[in-house]
């Protein structure tokens, strides 16, 4: 089974999440936290996409 798009972008929100975590500079912790809001708005596109609730 072929993961889902949406899936890849949890993987790399939860990736960015730890980054944060383990980052001891503010800015690589902003910059990390950014990342995984954006790489998880990004998972909300495309689960709306896939449901069908949006069109490109």
């Amino acid at each position: 089974m072929k993961p889902s798009l949406a899936q890849f972008y949890l993987d790399r929100a939860d990736e960015s999440r730890m980054a944060a975590a383990d980052a001891s500079l503010a800015n690589v912790q902003k910059k990390h936290s950014e990342a995984e809001a954006t790489w998880r708005a990004m998972a909300d596109l495309a689960t709306l996409r896939n449901a069908g609730g949006l069109s490109t």
